[in-house]
């Protein structure tokens, strides 16, 4: 397991192993950057990075988990898309959107602890994430932007909440395996094929 301490004083012994083991904290040392080389199985960041730069775990071939902390409030694009063993993800409770791309072609995600304050779902969010059989939207969310469920071909059952007002074009298009669909906005607004198969 790997852990990074951003957010407290660092010391020459600090920056040493995080130069040993890749890891990169930009100037401000809030933020993570992309790191040198992969990080092992298991990932815990620590309490204090308050955002992750876009494509930070891009295409990680051994990352199986990762917890954020509550510090971090933002992310960028394609933070985690393509890690292909990736399979649980808690994200950060003080995050609003998810990023868009994020976890587009984790074909093993089966598990991701959406935060409970979050306001959208990002473009392309969970598109080809096939191995996901559910998800808990949050009753805050109000967007479900394009493809963001696209080809979830293992997804079963969804539950939109009354705060949805609007799913985009194609948000949940090739999920052959969803049956069941409960929207709880009467009025809410659909794009152009969001459930064709």
């Amino acid at each position: 397991m790997l852990l990074l301490c951003a957010g407290c004083t660092m010391n020459q012994d600090y920056v040493s192993q995080v130069e040993e083991t890749g890891l990169r904290l930009d100037e401000s040392q809030t933020m993570l950057m992309r790191p040198r080389k992969p990080f092992p199985a298991y990932l815990v960041i620590p309490d204090g990075v308050k955002a992750i730069n876009k494509e930070v775990f891009r295409s990680f071939p051994k990352l199986e988990s990762v917890t954020m902390p509550d510090s971090i409030e933002t992310m960028g694009d394609y933070v985690f898309c393509g890690s292909r063993k990736l399979k649980k993800v808690k994200l950060s409770a003080s995050l609003k959107h998810t990023g868009n791309f994020t976890f587009m072609d984790c074909h093993a995600l089966e598990e991701v602890i959406l935060p409970p304050n979050l306001e959208k779902i990002g473009y392309s969010a969970f598109e080809n994430c096939k191995s996901l059989k559910s998800i808990t939207i949050p009753e805050t969310v109000t967007v479900i932007d394009d493809y963001a469920f696209a080809n979830c071909t293992n997804l079963e059952s969804i539950v939109i909440p009354a705060s949805v007002k609007y799913i985009a074009y194609r948000a949940f298009k090739g999920c052959s395996n969803l049956k069941n669909v409960t929207i709880l906005n009467k009025d809410i607004v659909l794009g152009l094929e969001v459930f064709d198969k």
